[in-house]
């Protein structure tokens, strides 16, 4: 309850609508919390989406705005080039642009001709699990406990996560991990006990040295960095999306970008 309230006043001090619950209050609006819960921090104005059906969104989008996706298309290198910067497919094609934006998440760093501007990223693995919901159990928040969250989603998904693993470009499903993550969203939503279980997975974080995003010019002319969000790669889209649009249109770094720099670990020494 202690580190809840230094959460609930850290939020506070943002200006975040919080509302600091009782455990009995916090039944009242989600009943199946666990009945040991001694208090929560409610938020009203929290939005979710599901990841999945985003990046179907934004692929039709694309495409009704003139784009040209080239999808199951590997990328072998970046040729940076002030003017004229281009890509090279595995399969030899080369591809001009403005500008070249590197967005390839975890491998980012694998990605030939940026030797010089190599992005300090890494994966940090996240096991998942996802239950189905049915009959009395139709959980309606999002709920994050000290352990694992829940996630249900409006077709009757539930999503739980996450591990968080320093194991490389791993992807295996562990007995471990699936078991920690629900005893932690056991501990706050026993009745997931008898959900059947539809998938389980594990997917690779792009994490930077500080866990912050790298945004903005590379130091090879004509790229811009995308990348290194780590567990925030949905709720950061839109604003990386506008600010790097932005930056390629204009030439121009906006504030909101400038903390971010894809430079800011480069040290001199003279």
């Amino acid at each position: 309850a202690e580190k809840l309230r230094r959460l609930y006043a850290f939020q506070r001090e943002q200006g975040l609508e919080v509302e600091w619950l009782t455990g009995e209050e916090a039944r009242e609006i989600e009943p199946f919390v666990a009945p040991k819960l001694s208090a929560a921090i409610h938020a009203p104005s929290d939005h979710q989406v599901d990841n999945r059906r985003l990046v179907e969104a934004l692929r039709e989008a694309f495409r009704k705005e003139g784009g040209m996706l080239h999808e199951e298309t590997p990328v072998a290198s970046v040729q940076p080039d002030a003017d004229r910067p281009a890509v090279v497919t595995e399969a030899g094609e080369r591809v001009e642009g403005r500008r070249v934006v590197v967005a390839a998440g975890v491998w980012s760093r694998q990605i030939d001709g940026l030797e010089a501007a190599q992005p300090s990223v890494r994966p940090v693995k996240g096991q998942m699990v996802q239950l189905r919901m049915q009959g009395a159990f139709a959980l309606d928040h999002v709920v994050r406990g000290p352990e694992a969250y829940l996630a249900p989603k409006s077709d009757g998904r539930l999503v739980i996560g996450a591990t968080s693993e320093e194991q490389g470009f791993d992807t295996s499903v562990t007995a471990g991990g699936l078991f920690d993550i629900l005893e932690g969203a056991w501990e706050v939503v026993p009745g997931i006990r008898e959900l059947p279980v539809d998938e389980t997975w594990a997917g690779l974080r792009p994490a930077s040295r500080d866990h912050a995003p790298l945004l903005g010019a590379a130091d090879a002319p004509g790229v811009v960095m995308a990348t290194g969000h780590y567990r925030h790669g949905v709720l950061l889209t839109p604003v990386t999306a506008q600010e790097i649009a932005r930056l390629v249109c204009t030439g121009e770094t906006s504030p909101w970008l400038e903390p971010f720099s894809p430079m800011r670990f480069q040290t001199t020494v003279s």
